[in-house]
Parts: structure tokens; C-alpha cells; sequence
């Protein structure tokens, strides 16, 4: 793995690790809507419709957790030299899917604009 992909890689594990502390939590802002039927009191849409936008929902955030962890467990595979080059497509594939991925936190203070995809 190059060293900057390293970096990335490191950088988003990090950044996964206090998403995941936080998957739990209720989200800091006020949920206008009903609690026992979960309708937003607004705009009559389903508090966990993807119409709603950031709708709390701790289990999809952790899917998600998974889901990005497994493409940074991919990222382990460094083809050697006699590697079949459809198996490096595959691992430069992954390191810019995570490229892609940690770019959701460029607002964090440790990410680098050189990241950005």
C-alpha cells in the first residue's frame, strides 16, 4: 500500500472508530414527530424514510460501520509481483473506494486537501 493510501487509510479508521462510539447516541437535535407512530409532525414522511434525510436509525449506522470496515480489511491485500493483475485492479479499486469514502469527513481538522479524490 502507497504511503498516502496508508495515511488515508489510517486517517478513516480512526474517524470510523468515533462513529462507531457514537452509533448508539441520539442525535443532538430535536426530532419533530410523533415517537409512537415515528411521522415527522411537518412533513408527514416516515422518520426513517430515506426521503426524511439523516434520520437516526443506530443499526443502519453500524451496516455502514461494517460496510466501510470491510473495505479497509480489503486494503490488507497487497499483490505481490507474480500477482494476477486482475487482483491488483481489484486492491487499486478498493484503495480508491476508501479515498472516496474518508473524503465524507473533509471537514475534520487531520484531513488533507491532497486526499481529496
Amino acid at each position: 500500500m502507497s504511503e498516502t493510501l496508508d495515511e488515508i487509510a489510517a486517517f478513516y479508521a480512526a474517524r470510523l472508530d468515533e462513529e462507531e462510539a457514537q452509533a448508539s447516541q441520539p442525535p443532538p437535535a430535536v426530532v419533530v414527530g410523533d415517537i409512537e407512530t415515528g411521522i415527522d409532525g411537518r412533513t408527514g414522511v416516515p422518520l426513517r424514510s430515506p426521503l426524511y434525510g439523516w434520520a437516526w436509525d443506530p443499526d443502519q449506522r453500524r451496516r455502514d460501520i461494517e460496510a466501510d470496515r470491510r473495505l479497509l480489511a480489503e486494503l490488507e491485500y497487497v499483490p505481490g509481483p507474480d500477482a494476477d493483475m486482475r487482483g491488483f485492479g481489484h486492491w487499486e479499486g478498493i484503495g480508491f473506494a476508501v479515498t472516496l469514502r474518508a473524503a465524507r469527513f473533509g471537514g475534520h481538522p487531520d484531513y488533507r486537501e491532497a486526499w481529496k479524490p
